[in-house]
């Protein structure tokens, strides 16, 4: 069995298409790009220079323990 043009271009465009999905899993799943860092005390973006994500609104009251 040899390789034909036509098969090694499909297998590439398989290859392609394989290749964005994985990516598209990562950022819709995890929220990051997969070249960007996993630790969550990273910097926001991967940019050195920025301020780390914080959560918005006000602070969180902690309960009374009585």
């Amino acid at each position: 069995m040899s390789p034909t043009f036509a098969g090694v271009g499909v297998l590439a465009l398989i290859v392609l298409i394989r290749t964005f999905l994985s990516t598209a899993l990562i950022v819709e799943i995890e929220g990051r790009r997969p070249w960007q860092s996993h630790d969550r005390g990273a910097v926001a973006g991967g940019k050195p220079g920025r301020e780390p994500v914080t959560p918005s609104g006000p602070p969180r009251e902690r309960p009374d323990r009585r």
